[in-house]
């Protein structure tokens, strides 16, 4: 194909001009696209940084806060199994005094139980349809003085004195037909404390969801909270006049005052609840054993059952029953409460999900306490703090959503900013190469089309010098100068006919 010198100038600097602005267009959007997703992306870092600061401000600050909560009521909580103590002492030392009658025994522990009344405020409701109620009830549900062959000398029960008195030496005459405080009592010295375990009646989910129709939305929701069945924690001690033992005072700590320790607190409240709710924000509380003594839900806490055995642990081979955070197998969270409170005595702060697949924060305290059962042991048990975290994330949710707002409305400026820079650092570039190029190509342009140029003015200048024995460059471009240099041949191809018709004819 023969191109013209003017069509090779045409396309060259065609080529010089568009090339440099298609690469100036395609850099520049890549320059914006880039400049657009690195901003976007840099913002919503700096807001998912600001998020994760926010919330690991919050679950440290909450997280805190919690455990002094749990650290105080522990201690209060010691406190009060102290005073129970006192209150045993104190009624020893009345009726060492006393003349040891049945008459004279029986009025000390009425007047001793008529100053130890408390208040007690439950929910004999639902949590859907709660029914606040109020009742003064004394703190010990049995008083009692058993003399050294451990017959009941003078009892009371429910602030009632009872007559029918039994002799409890024997284990299954006792409440819960397995006790043998009276023999472990009887075994101390002067002013020593025996401290039975927490005894309860075992109530099953069944019972306490009798009131609640299986239709109802109720269903999910525990009902009779409050409604465990009768129970206590026995404190003893040994009553001796005259160097001789008189017998035992038996004082029953009343299990519905026991919940009282934990039930009311809602640990994200201030201000005291009627009851906790499973779904929501709680406190258990746990033996040294791990069997749990106060829940919201009642059929997770430690009974007995009729013939007096204690209900069996949840597990997952034996679902139902009592939990126990040692031996219950469907989460490792409890196992390492237990170990962490009760094994080495410390403080735990934790996220976990719960067994309804909630995620909660977790804080455990242990309770020490080293009288009666919970001597070998040196803890009464331990409290477990369940918190719905979802409420206290709100702030950094709201945060959140305020960086991801303030992100749609800042990012265009920052695209533009950084935009206009870049692009003009580009333009710059490219400018920069779009010259070398020029250069470049105006320098090759240039040695093709002069170099024959300057070779045929060469051959023409000799040939003006009427040397006409010259080789014409061959020209390998199919332009004017090949036709130049064709032209050139066939002007002395003709010289030289005619150089030799004038030779010829010189001879003739």
């Amino acid at each position: 194909m023969k191109l013209s010198i003017l069509a090779k100038l045409m396309f060259s600097f065609l080529l010089v001009g568009m090339v440099p602005l298609v690469i100036v267009g395609v850099v520049s959007l890549q320059d914006a696209k880039a400049i657009g997703y690195g901003a976007a992306k840099d913002a919503e870092e700096l807001g998912n940084e600001a998020v994760e600061d926010t919330t690991g401000a919050i679950t440290e600050l909450v997280g805190k806060a919690f455990l002094n909560i749990a650290s105080r009521l522990s201690l209060n909580i010691h406190s009060i199994l102290k005073e129970r103590e006192s209150d045993t002492l104190a009624i020893a030392s009345m009726i060492s005094s006393s003349d040891g009658t049945s008459d004279a025994v029986l009025q000390l522990l009425e007047a001793f139980n008529s100053g130890k009344q408390a208040e007690i405020w439950y929910n004999s409701g639902t949590d859907l349809e709660p029914k606040e109620e109020h009742a003064t009830i004394p703190v010990y549900a049995e008083l009692a003085f058993i003399n050294p062959m451990g017959v009941e000398v003078a009892k009371i029960v429910d602030g009632k004195p009872v007559r029918k008195l039994v002799n409890v030496s024997n284990p299954a005459n006792t409440a819960f037909k397995n006790e043998s405080y009276f023999s472990k009592t009887r075994a101390l010295k002067d002013g020593e404390i025996y401290v039975s375990r927490l005894n309860t009646w075992y109530i099953s989910e069944e019972e306490a969801r009798k009131n609640v129709s299986s239709d109802s939305q109720a269903w999910n929701i525990v009902p009779g909270r409050d409604t465990m069945k009768s129970g206590n924690m026995r404190f003893a001690t040994p009553v001796f006049a005259g160097g001789q033992l008189k017998g035992i005072v038996v004082l029953s700590y009343d299990y519905r005052h026991i919940q009282a320790w934990t039930k009311h607190i809602d640990p994200a409240l201030v201000t005291p609840v009627v009851s906790t709710s499973y779904e929501d924000n709680y406190i258990l509380m746990f033996d040294d054993q791990g069997d749990t003594l106060v829940h919201p839900k009642p059929n997770n806490i430690r009974g007995y059952l009729e013939d007096g055995t204690l209900q069996h642990r949840n597990t997952k081979a034996n679902p139902g029953g009592i939990f126990n955070l040692k031996e219950f197998d469907k989460s490792l969270t409890y196992k390492e409460i237990y170990d962490k409170t009760l094994t080495d005595g410390a403080t735990m702060v934790k996220s976990a999900v719960d067994v309804q697949g909630r995620k909660k924060m977790t804080i455990s305290v242990p309770i020490r306490y080293t009288s009666g059962e919970y001597k070998d042991s040196g803890f009464f048990g331990g409290l477990m703090l369940s918190v719905n975290t979802d409420n206290f994330y709100k702030a950094a949710r709201v945060t959140e959503q305020r960086i991801a707002n303030r992100i749609k409305e800042t990012n265009a400026k920052i695209k533009l900013a950084t935009e206009g820079m870049q692009t003009e650092n580009t333009i710059l570039a490219v400018t920069l190469a779009t010259i070398l190029m020029v250069i470049i190509l105006g320098l090759i342009a240039a040695n093709t089309i002069s170099k024959p140029i300057r070779e045929l003015t060469r051959t023409a200048n000799i040939i003006s010098e009427a040397n006409v024995d010259v080789e014409v460059p061959e020209i390998k471009t199919r332009d004017e100068i090949y036709d130049l240099a064709e032209s050139l041949k066939a002007v002395l191809a003709a010289v030289d006919f005619f150089r030799e018709e004038l030779g010829m004819k010189r001879e003739k």
